[in-house]
């Protein structure tokens, strides 16, 4: 289980890193602060939706714990298709 923990950090960083990146470099420089502001708003409203959805799937849906892994991954699946969707240049600058 540890290395597979360890592989999910891993992998997460390969999707987090190239975001920030084109977060940070995608904006004009007078928007920058204001865009890199409202993208770790974004991500601390995630985490705090993703504990809600952790408690919704334990205490109402009865899920047990590979079973709310498993839904997590297929949310995570859909959202990256979804970005690979409307961003397929990113995936280019990642694949180069």
């Amino acid at each position: 289980m540890l290395g597979l923990l360890a592989a999910l950090g891993f992998s997460a960083g390969f999707f987090a890193v190239p975001v920030n990146a084109l977060i940070q470099h995608r904006p004009d420089e007078k928007d920058k602060g204001g865009v890199i502001a409202a993208a770790n708003l974004l991500s601390f409203v995630g985490i705090g939706g993703a504990a809600g959805i952790y408690y919704v799937f334990q205490h109402y849906t009865r899920l047990s714990p590979p079973n709310i892994f498993l839904s997590a991954s297929l949310m995570t699946v859909a959202a990256t298709a979804y970005v690979l969707y409307l961003l397929p240049d990113a995936l280019l600058r990642l694949l180069l």
